[in-house]
């Protein structure tokens, strides 16, 4: 309450008052005696009851915050009644203490659930996935190309190791990497083996498939260290599959495949199946709508 020698202004909604009120008239709010002194809410000094500054801090002895019109968003004074813009009638100012905000602890548990979060992201069933690709992918490629030095004789003559078939009478294997050397030595003329269509075409379809292999181990090995797994299932393996199937076809017309050339169809048709089955799921997304 504001106190001059002849009213007294309300603390509570700031209308003017005779001094021989005990409430006021607008607001009904109690009013200070005139004879009353006012105490500093700053330093704890009595003043006069007609101060408007305390007289030992010199702090006001009011409140002047200023206040937002909620029609037309005017700044007025903290006792204003009406608003100087459009005449709205300000609403009572309701006189609350402060309180302190509350001190935030840190929560013991939030770096455990972090930890969990990322674990939850990474689950068992992607880590088995990426390590079987992994698996086969260094399976397959060693018995596509079956190269002599890593591999024993009797394990190339076994017919496994073989992208064309024996002929009869003959014990040369024709692995991956026996047709692939034949390739080359024909292109640059080191050899006397004339370069056949069904030896060009297996080589398209055996480099293909090798480095789709090749790929997938380094794409899939990445995934285990970064903790990652697929979002989507890959058509990629499905698209070799059918692209070896036809290279397959074509150098079937010239010679009799062996059982590494069809294992290769089955290897990427394989992936394309399991790339379903250890894809992201939508365990996030249907989270959030419940």
């Amino acid at each position: 309450m504001q106190n001059t020698q002849n009213f007294n202004i309300c603390e509570k909604c700031g209308a003017t008052n005779p001094l021989s009120a005990k409430f006021c008239f607008q607001c009904g709010n109690p009013l200070r005696n005139p004879s009353q002194p006012i105490q500093c809410e700053n330093c704890g000094t009595a003043n006069s009851s007609v101060a408007s500054y305390c007289k030992f801090c010199g702090k006001p002895l009011f409140r002047e915050k200023p206040r937002t019109c909620p029609r037309c968003h005017n700044t007025v004074s903290y006792n204003a009644v009406v608003c100087d813009k459009c005449h709205f009638r300000m609403p009572i100012v309701e006189e609350q203490e402060e309180q302190p905000l509350p001190i935030l602890q840190p929560n013991p548990d939030a770096t455990q659930q972090t930890n969990l979060s990322a674990f939850a992201k990474y689950p068992a069933k992607a880590l088995v996935g990426n390590i079987l690709y992994c698996v086969l992918s260094v399976l397959f490629l060693y018995v596509l190309l079956g190269i002599p030095y890593l591999t024993p004789q009797s394990l190339l003559n076994s017919g496994l190791f073989d992208f064309f078939a024996h002929a009869p009478g003959s014990t040369e294997c024709t692995s991956g990497f026996y047709c692939l050397q034949i390739c080359i030595d024909s292109i640059f003329a080191k050899g006397s083996t004339s370069l056949t269509l069904p030896i060009a075409v297996a080589s398209m379809a055996i480099i293909l498939s090798a480095v789709t292999a090749i790929m997938s181990f380094i794409i899939n090995l990445a995934r285990i260290i970064n903790k990652n797994q697929a979002k989507k299932p890959s058509y990629a393996y499905l698209f070799v599959a059918i692209i070896n199937a036809i290279l397959c076809l074509l150098a079937w017309s010239g010679a009799s495949l062996g059982v590494t050339a069809y294992l290769t169809i089955a290897y990427f048709v394989l992936s394309f199946i399991l790339s379903f089955l250890f894809k992201r799921t939508q365990e996030k997304v249907q989270a959030l709508h419940r």
